[in-house]
């Protein structure tokens, strides 16, 4: 999991950071998942029959000044929006998880659907390792171990965040 948000200390966000600082509260948007092979993923969304924007080629510099470089694939629109992940191949750079804080645990990850089954089978298709559990709206639990104890964070989705073409570079 990534935590994403604006930087106080930066120029106000623009782009996928303008529209996450105006989210307001922490909230789970929506997820990546990791491929390492990019064709394959690429074949498995046209066989559902899904439009993708990608896939596109990103870096950025992390703190210690190492260059991190990936590749993604974002989804067009769809019936199941920001529950669908976008998807992330890291290709020769080390996966961020190997260097960045410690201390946190992943215990279960879950997309909440009004219908679930729907949802189910097209992360069966996709090859997305994600339980669908039926709830009133669209959105996520994450439960998580923390030196602190165990939290538990669910989100109702809003607005689509990952959008192909609401992301940038920003």
């Amino acid at each position: 999991m990534e935590v994403m948000g604006p930087d106080p200390a930066l120029d106000p966000p623009r782009g996928l950071g303008a529209r996450l600082a105006a989210h307001g509260e922490p909230s789970i948007g929506g997820f990546a998942a990791g491929t390492a092979d990019m064709p394959a993923t690429m074949a498995a969304v046209a066989a559902a029959a899904l439009s993708a924007a990608g896939p596109a080629a990103g870096s950025r510099t992390a703190p210690d000044g190492t260059l991190l470089t990936w590749t993604s694939l974002f989804l067009g629109e769809h019936a199941y929006a920001d529950q669908v992940p976008f998807f992330i191949d890291w290709g020769a750079t080390p996966h961020p998880s190997s260097t960045s804080a410690q201390g946190l645990e992943l215990l279960s990850f879950q997309a909440v659907h009004p219908q679930p089954d729907g949802l189910a089978g097209l992360y069966r298709r996709l090859g997305v390792p994600v339980d669908v559990v039926a709830g009133p709206a669209r959105g996520f639990k994450l439960h998580i171990g923390t030196p602190q104890g165990e939290r538990t964070f669910a989100s109702e989705l809003g607005p689509r965040l990952f959008a192909p073409d609401a992301v940038s570079q920003d």
